[in-house]
């Protein structure tokens, strides 16, 4: 049957010629623009139309398809598969996520050699009464790659050519865009800049259900994300994950997303709330968070998105799947027939994210490892007025395994009830990692003003130092009280990891009471204390004054007093230690430089000058993190563009008041070959550790402004 319309009766909407492994699965698509069946068979049936396979750029003719006589109901297409190596339909629906039954998909055969993927090729409808052709739609090398074919849309008035709608994109059988059917030339809808903006793909001990990825819009306006995926699959059908955003997800101008694999895992390492996690339950993810939106399986994959340690792909898609933004890091790929060189920045498992930090191509350039950035919606952390930690012992002499030690201090007036608390060193429930959650058990009290000490062996810390523990986790000590494994939160091995762990103390409800966190741990947002620097030594609370900051409430203990306070009434201050960080501070090797003035006339001006001040040996630089850059805040520059302006002109002093700054200030420090600076800080903790990196290193207290 033959319609009159304006527009093609039967259209041809896409052909995807290039599979990403083997042409196993070439196809093309029709779809019935009319209002009435049509039948489309071989050239002598008596079917409305009939198709050729044709070379548009050569004098070869064209080659009639051969296939059984079939009908394309009205509004619906039709997959026609060049089916050579006797693939079976399942196999198909496997490979292209789809769920098509026999009745639409006919397998079409002749003298066809196949679609080329190097040379240009198209697909004619011809109606069979009148012999006129009524469409035809071709592709061009340079619209295919592997994986990738093309959508078409209308041929234009008086053509019978159809118009590129998509090219380089992921096959769709069965199912056509509205646009292909209403208008002529590709698709121009603008692709909104939205970027990825930070990922984690190696978080301290194990990555499950810590890794997440953010995502940025800076637009000036409000970008609509319904139907639009993010993951790490980048071909139909393959075995890594890609999540989709449900209707009306919308993200505002400057606004950041964060997607978790796990809600639950990420607010308890993170300490802050994200927008989405992934829709897969696995070891990433074994609960629903009802608190947080999850997203949808976007049927593009078979697995889940798991960011690997040696190299990935973060994609980014409109509802279109077109490339909003491409993220290759630690891996240089070509996909959809475009090079990458990846992201080169690493963070390895040391506490640390990937931030972009400019839009350039350059991948290379546009990321760095830092800080992770946390959402804006923070789980709040109070200071604890009644139990703490108060001191830990991660790397003791000899035998680790058993002479670690955990004490903790009751600092209120009243008798507290122990039984049923929490304390362990896995910070997230349910998690794999290989750590350990125990509970105190019935009866277990601690008096007023006094401290608790919790042995993994009572037995080996007895033997070390000289004190008997008041609970244990081993049966060392048959008076000692045993902590009661948790395997519902984590049955692993409480042992603290030297490069850095967490240690965590909770009520009956799982509340937070305390937390200490130290090196490269994550738990609950707080900031980590750098650790010791000697083996032996322990890290000690000195004052009942929580500030939920480990860097500023713990100090190295060179002589390890478990069992024992350092303050409150029961407390001895003569236990405290005494670093000799003013001798440190003032003993200085001095460097052979032509610099010898000392600071004492400072430029302390903001803003970096046009030309240095004459007869002003020092200036003054606050060094501080800022979108994944070490800046000097008062010059408005980076810090490192401000050592290069003064370097052997004058004496820098660069202002370091967070821990986490020292090792980044050190190791510019050393690329720069500058070992004479002044460390100038409110926090003595900060310019010993910057001494003992370099212990040329000059320092000086902030005492006030």
């Amino acid at each position: 049957m033959h319609v009159d319309k304006p527009t093609p009766a039967l259209l041809i909407t896409e052909i995807h010629p290039d599979n990403y492994d083997r042409d196993d699965y070439e196809f093309f698509e029709i779809y019935n623009n009319s209002s009435i069946s049509l039948s489309i068979g071989n050239r002598d049936s008596s079917a409305d139309y009939h198709l050729l396979f044709r070379y548009p750029e050569d004098s070869r003719g064209d080659r009639p398809f051969e296939l059984e006589t079939m009908t394309i109901l009205p509004k619906q297409a039709h997959v026609f598969w060049l089916n050579t190596s006797g693939q079976t339909l399942e196999a198909f629906n496997r490979r292209y996520m789809s769920q098509l039954s026999s009745s639409q998909v006919s397998e079409v055969s002749g003298n066809i050699p196949a679609f080329s993927n190097s040379e240009a090729r198209a697909v004619v409808i011809v109606d069979n009464l009148s012999g006129q052709e009524v469409v035809q739609a071709g592709y061009q090398a340079t619209d295919i790659s592997a994986g990738f074919g093309v959508h078409f849309a209308l041929p234009p008035a008086g053509s019978t050519e159809q118009t590129v709608f998509l090219p380089m994109s992921p096959a769709t059988p069965g199912s056509v865009y509205a646009e292909q059917s209403l208008q002529t030339g590709a698709l121009d809808t603008p692709i909104p800049r939205v970027v990825i903006s930070q990922y984690m793909y190696d978080a301290p001990a194990a990555d499950d259900g810590k890794e997440f990825i953010a995502i940025k819009n800076v637009e000036d306006k409000t970008v609509d994300l319904s139907g639009f995926k993010i993951g790490d699959a980048l071909f139909l059908g393959e075995g890594e994950g890609m999540a989709q955003f449900p209707d009306g997800t919308l993200i505002q101008p400057g606004q950041e997303l964060f997607l978790s694999q796990s809600s639950f895992i990420f607010k308890a390492i993170y300490g802050a709330v994200p927008d989405f996690e992934f829709p897969w339950f696995s070891t990433n993810r074994l609960y629903d968070d009802p608190d947080v939106p999850t997203m949808l399986d976007a049927n593009w994959s078979t697995g889940e998105i798991r960011l690997a340690n040696n190299g990935d792909k973060l994609l980014l898609m409109d509802r279109h799947d077109r490339i909003v933004d491409f993220v290759p890091y630690l891996q240089n790929i070509t996909y959809r027939g475009k090079q990458y060189r990846g992201v080169t920045a690493r963070a390895d498992g040391n506490g640390q994210s990937i931030h972009r930090i400019s839009e350039s191509s350059d991948l290379r350039t546009a990321f760095r490892a830092g800080p992770i950035h946390r959402p804006s919606k923070r789980i709040p952390v109070s200071p604890s007025k009644s139990l703490l930690i108060t001191e830990f012992m991660y790397t003791p002499y000899f035998d680790e395994g058993t002479n670690e030690y955990v004490e903790i201090a009751n600092i209120t007036g009243e008798t507290i009830d122990l039984s049923g608390f929490y304390f362990g060193n896995k910070v997230e429930e349910n998690g794999v990692a290989n750590k350990a959650m125990y509970n105190f058990p019935e009866g277990a009290v601690l008096a007023p003003y006094s401290a608790a000490l919790i042995a993994r062996n009572a037995q080996a810390v007895k033997k070390l130092y000289g004190v008997t523990a008041d609970f244990e986790m081993e049966a060392t000590i048959d008076a000692v009280p045993k902590l009661i494994p948790n395997c519902d939160w984590g049955c692993g091995n409480f042992q603290m990891a030297n490069g850095g762990d967490a240690v965590v103390l909770l009520n009956r409800d799982k509340e937070l009471v305390d937390a200490v966190v130290f090196k490269n741990a994550l738990c609950m947002g707080l900031s980590s204390h750098p650790g010791v620097f000697a083996k032996g030594h322990s890290l000690e609370r000195v004052s009942a004054i929580d500030t939920k900051n480990p860097a500023v409430d713990f100090v190295e203990q060179p002589h390890p007093t478990p069992g024992k306070l350092l303050f409150g009434p029961n407390g001895d201050p003569s236990l405290v230690p005494r670093p000799s960080i003013k001798e440190k501070v003032l003993e200085v090797n001095e460097p052979k430089t032509a610099l010898v003035a000392s600071p004492t006339i400072i430029d302390s001006a903001t803003g970096m000058p046009d030309a240095l001040p004459p007869n002003v040996p020092s200036i003054l630089f606050k060094a501080e993190w800022r979108n994944g850059n070490l800046v000097a805040s008062n010059r408005g520059v980076l810090l490192e563009e401000a050592l290069d302006t003064v370097t052997q002109k004058m004496l820098p002093m660069i202002e370091i008041n967070e821990h986490f700054l020292v090792p980044y200030v050190h190791q510019l420090l050393k690329t720069k070959g500058i070992d004479d600076v002044f460390i100038l800080s409110r926090q003595a903790s900060i310019i010993e550790a910057m001494r003992t990196w370099n212990n040329e290193y000059r320092g000086a207290l902030r005492l006030s402004g």
